[in-house]
């Protein structure tokens, strides 16, 4: 989407609205583009920016019945059969079957339709998108997303890489995965870290004012921001991590030909955090690298093996060829209270489970 004036009111705090939505109104100013059509989001919603209109005709997942609530105006085409040629040329397959699971929790209700590894749709009686906090609900939808980032990555596919890069560009990206590190610790709503107009100053300036707030610097006061000499000067040291994380995001033009995103993950721990981050930055548009991709793929695959390790907190993903670690608690730390990571029996089932190193025998020289 080209402007958030098109993204949907149910969506309008979501983590991930900078993976769908981008600010281009600038392009749209002084009548310098007629019409945008955009896609991408399910929901139609119609706009006019600067002399721009912004259009969108998404008949969305059928078999969630979005074409009869989102918008979506069948009129559009000429006649009902080319309606239907449009439609089983996205949906060529007359039958699909699906594993129908239904649960109840209290007073909720779901349907959940898998094909025995990712979830499809669910039917439910409560909002699967935003918790009873209207925090972001990470669903299966994302899963299938992180995995096609990962495979690009993996395979060395990627949108063409940027021509040149400066610290306004950088920032936006900064941001986007910024956003989600805050999120993903903190379990709280991206809303509660994007600041008003007030806090961060103009549009213009919003990605650059996020990084001076996140990073306690005044990058706009030291360099030229629009300047690519200026980024090779700024682009040094921990420029880009996330907290204290050791996961990175910079910018390269070492590993292609032009300017690319890199997410590089240092702690084992941080891998879940690592994917969420890169699958962001992949939804957003921008050519991006994934170190350890295919890592994390197996992870999120379920084809990886879990160490377990007797302490994991700085624990490197080079360690080992294993991407996932766990840090198996003492045996005498397990038992049934609240504050038991494990109780015995959990720990019994993985130690039973877990393929077990031959000691190394200590011989007195």
């Amino acid at each position: 989407m080209p402007t958030f004036q098109v993204v949907a009111p149910c969506h309008k705090d979501s983590v991930l609205n900078s993976a769908f939505a981008s600010d281009y109104g600038d392009l749209m100013s002084n009548d310098r583009i007629d019409v945008w059509i955009y896609g991408h989001s399910h929901t139609n919603i119609d706009a006019e920016i600067g002399g721009t209109k912004v259009l969108s005709n998404q008949m969305g997942y059928v078999f969630q019945n979005e074409h009869l609530m989102n918008g979506f105006d069948s009129g559009k085409y000429e006649n009902k059969e080319d309606f239907f040629r449009d439609w089983h040329s996205f949906n060529p397959m007359e039958t699909r079957w699906f594993h129908v699971a239904s649960s109840i929790y209290m007073e909720r209700r779901a349907i959940r339709f898998t094909d025995r590894k990712y979830t499809r749709f669910v039917v439910s009686n409560y909002s699967s998108y935003v918790s009873d906090n209207n925090e972001y609900y990470n669903d299966e939808w994302c899963r299938e997303t992180s995995i096609k980032a990962l495979e690009y990555s993996v395979n060395g596919r990627s949108v063409p890489p940027l021509e040149t890069m400066t610290i306004r560009q950088y920032c936006k990206y900064f941001r986007i995965a910024h956003e989600v590190y805050e999120s993903f610790y903190r379990n709280l709503p991206v809303s509660k870290y994007n600041q008003t107009e007030q806090t961060y100053g103009p549009n213009e300036l919003h990605d650059v004012a996020y990084y001076n707030r996140m990073k306690f610097a005044k990058i706009d006061e030291q360099y030229d921001i629009d300047s690519p000499d200026d980024f090779i000067w700024f682009a040094k040291d921990h420029y880009g991590e996330l907290g204290l994380s050791c996961l990175n995001i910079f910018a390269s033009d070492t590993e292609r030909s032009g300017w690319v995103i890199v997410v590089s993950n240092s702690y084992s721990a941080n891998a879940g955090l690592a994917i969420e981050v890169a699958t962001a930055l992949y939804k957003s548009g921008v050519p991006l690298i994934i170190h350890d991709a295919d890592k994390l793929l197996k992870i999120l695959e379920e084809e990886d093996y879990v160490r377990l390790v007797p302490y994991s907190y700085h624990n490197y993903m080079g360690y080992q060829e294993e991407g996932s670690v766990y840090e198996l608690p003492w045996e005498y730390e397990c038992s049934e209270d609240s504050g038991s990571s494990l109780t015995a029996e959990q720990y019994k089932e993985i130690v039973s489970f877990a393929e077990w190193q031959e000691e190394e025998r200590v011989k007195v020289d």
